[in-house]
């Protein structure tokens, strides 16, 4: 069996665009850092994340070429999420990037490198059994902050980071009702310093419903909490912060969690404290509040997305898209008006209906070529049978006759018009005899 190659079709040494020149990796990695990501304004998590990408960088060669970073994306791709591994891989083209336009370096061998992306489904993963599930959660938590740290994410739908970076005062505790005040949040769960959140609709004020407000009481009544700082944890600081949780902390408590109910928290995404299956008290959220007839408005709103287009979509696979009652209109009566099929008066006899199937209403006579048929004359040929076998033919159709049985009279359509028709003139005589109308021979 032949060896398949990882990269086919490239042709590096034709593009000289990916070609890189200059310092080695690491060199151009520190003079960017340098130069770029250390000025002043730059977010200090965007430079955590260049520095990460630099560590994970040290594997490459000093000039690596786009097969290289191919095969380091496919390494990252087995060990991190996919939306982990395309940061890394924008991390790294931008300092060729920077490289070029200081004339550091040139050329981008990371620009063209890629590897087929495996998106996560991105689908809610709702808690369906949370009526029998949520006791047992409540049960393995340690302490008070914790059971309460889950109450802020199914009652109030927050986030894991903005349910860490709540602050003592961010709740207002109004004899008229709490309230929960989300102005911050702290992504990574091992930076204690605050980030404004996700979005401006993130930016909102909750009302703390019966359960969390029974959470938080005990919580708010605890001194602020002593966290380990410094490096390797030798120094204490002490922060108002309602949950002051680390990485391992949010990690011992998901594997507790998970071992009571296995199936409530999805396992992907599972990396960095868990911040996808934290996600499912949020879901869980999000449906009791489409069963009790929630609009998508106000699901938006608690969950503070910044559109309905986001709300629709995320949860379209749990309840479905809404279509609005107007669609049906109409439905409920008959195409050509009346009652549906079915539910009018019994169809009587034909001396009441006069043929037409409706007790009361009797239809315009039919004109007919023959001689003309009196109502009288037409309702006895319906109730009287004929005391000749085989049929004969009248104006209106055939009439089926037979021995002692009466039968109905099946009519045809009318072939003119049910209103009263001038009959045929007659050819004029010419003298002083006046015209009379052809007989019958």
């Amino acid at each position: 069996m032949g060896v398949v190659p990882l990269v086919t079709g490239w042709r590096p040494a034709a593009d000289e665009s990916l070609r890189p020149s200059g310092p080695p990796l690491v060199q151009l990695f520190a003079e960017i850092d340098r130069l770029v990501w250390s000025r002043p304004g730059v977010r200090p998590k965007s430079r955590a994340n260049r520095l990460r990408t630099a560590e994970l960088a040290a594997t490459l060669p000093p000039h690596p070429t786009p097969a290289d970073i191919m095969v380091w994306l496919a390494h990252l791709d087995a060990l991190y999420e996919p939306g982990t591994v395309d940061n890394h891989r924008k991390g790294l083209s931008a300092v060729y990037t920077y490289g070029a336009m200081l004339n550091l370096s040139h050329g981008n061998p990371a620009a063209g490198a890629f590897i087929p992306r495996r998106r996560s489904s991105g689908k809610p993963h709702p808690i369906v059994n949370i009526a029998e599930v949520w006791p047992l959660l409540l049960a393995e938590c340690a302490d008070a902050r914790e059971a309460a740290f889950l109450g802020a994410l199914r009652f109030a739908g927050l986030r894991r980071g903005e349910a860490l970076g709540l602050n003592r005062g961010d709740i207002t505790q109004d004899p008229a009702g709490w309230r929960v005040n989300v102005v911050r949040q702290r992504p990574d769960p091992n930076d204690l310093e605050y980030t404004p959140p996700k979005s401006e609709s993130g930016c909102r004020e909750l009302p703390v419903r019966g359960p969390l407000r029974d959470l938080l009481a005990p919580v708010l009544a605890l001194p602020d909490a002593v966290v380990r700082t410094g490096h390797g944890g030798g120094g204490r600081a002490v922060v108002s912060l309602l949950f002051p949780y680390r990485e391992n902390d949010l990690k011992g408590l998901l594997a507790r969690l998970r071992a009571v109910a296995p199936l409530a928290f999805p396992v992907a995404g599972q990396g960095r404290g868990g911040a996808k299956a934290w996600h499912a008290l949020r879901d869980t959220l999000a449906v009791e509040m489409r069963q009790k007839g929630k609009t998508t408005s106000e699901v938006m709103e608690v969950l503070g997305h910044s559109s309905e287009y986001v709300t629709r979509t995320g949860y379209l696979g749990v309840y479905g898209r809404p279509v609005d009652a107007s669609r049906l209109d109409g439905m409920d009566v008959a195409e050509r008006g009346g009652a549906p099929p079915g539910t009018g008066p019994p169809r009587e006899a034909c001396a009441a209906c006069g043929g037409s199937g409706t007790a009361g209403v009797r239809p315009p006579a039919v004109p007919r070529r023959s001689k003309a048929v009196t109502p009288a004359t037409e309702r006895q040929r319906c109730d009287t049978p004929s005391k000749t076998s085989g049929g004969r033919k009248t104006g209106s159709g055939t009439v089926p006759t037979g021995t002692g049985s009466a039968q109905p009279v099946q009519r045809a359509l009318p072939r003119m018009a049910a209103a009263a028709v001038t009959m045929r003139p007659e050819r004029a005589v010419t003298g002083t005899r006046a015209a009379e109308p052809r007989r019958k021979r």
